[in-house]
């Protein structure tokens, strides 16, 4: 029964890519000093009203690196409208960084390798990090930025960063929600601005949603912020668009 289920599931995911009916929605990454726009967060979205819709189900009902180069290809088409002075966040698979034809597909579109950060996806465990950080230059040394997600969850993300030397630390929820009232997490945020500043990096505080989080991350100088509070995924970035960021 449960592999009967466990295929259908398959059959469903490679019927959505057949049908292009992926598509990517952008968050907003806000720098916090000046309340501008410094990049966007391409997220994957399936078909509406169904179980896919959310990216988690879809890659663990398929095989990833298929689903993930999909969705790269599709999050860079979707990007062509976005301000060229901003910065595209796009999550992948530590696994597709071994693919080397994935280069051929970011260049392939109209979006400037400068302008992209590849972010490690927390959606599979990484057992030889050196091996990934070797994966992992030869995109750097195109010009492509790294940045690590979910730092602070666990000891692997500390691991990644150790040996990935990344542009941006993406730090977890964890860490952010109720910083203002939490003397030990701004001490391990302090931490990891400190190593951030040793690679040449920055800080992005991911789920942002109060207005005493916003000013207690604002005092302790970190740079980017991203969350509800700063603006909503939204279909097409634009002036005056839902989710547009908040924060001045």
């Amino acid at each position: 029964m449960s592999t009967g289920g466990a295929q259908g599931a398959q059959a469903t995911v490679e019927e959505i890519l057949r049908g292009n009916q992926i598509r990517t929605v952008f968050q907003p990454i806000v720098n916090l000093r000046a309340g501008t726009v410094k990049g966007w967060e391409a997220l994957s979205r399936g078909p509406s009203g169904t179980k896919f819709e959310e990216p988690r189900e879809m890659f663990e009902a398929a095989e990833g690196r298929m689903l993930d180069r999909h969705c790269c290809s599709t999050a860079l088409s979707a990007a062509r409208g976005l301000p060229k002075d901003t910065k595209l966040f796009i999550n992948i698979l530590p696994s597709s960084l071994y693919d080397p034809s994935l280069v051929e597909v970011f260049e392939q579109q109209d979006v400037g390798v400068e302008r992209i950060v590849l972010e490690i996806s927390e959606r599979q465990t990484v057992e030889d990090t050196a091996k990934l950080a070797e994966a992992m230059r030869r995109f750097t040394d195109r010009g492509f930025e790294a940045a690590v997600d979910n730092v602070g969850s666990g000891y692997s993300g500390l691991e990644r960063v150790a040996h990935l030397h990344p542009s941006y630390l993406k730090l977890h929820r964890s860490l952010v929600q109720n910083i203002d009232t939490s003397h030990a997490l701004r001490k391990m945020i302090r931490a990891l601005e400190s190593l951030t500043a040793k690679n040449e990096g920055a800080l992005i505080a991911t789920g942002v949603e109060r207005e005493e989080e916003l000013k207690a991350l604002k005092e302790m100088g970190v740079e980017y912020g991203q969350g509800w509070l700063l603006g909503r995924p939204i279909d097409t970035p634009g002036s005056g668009s839902p989710g547009e960021p908040t924060a001045t």
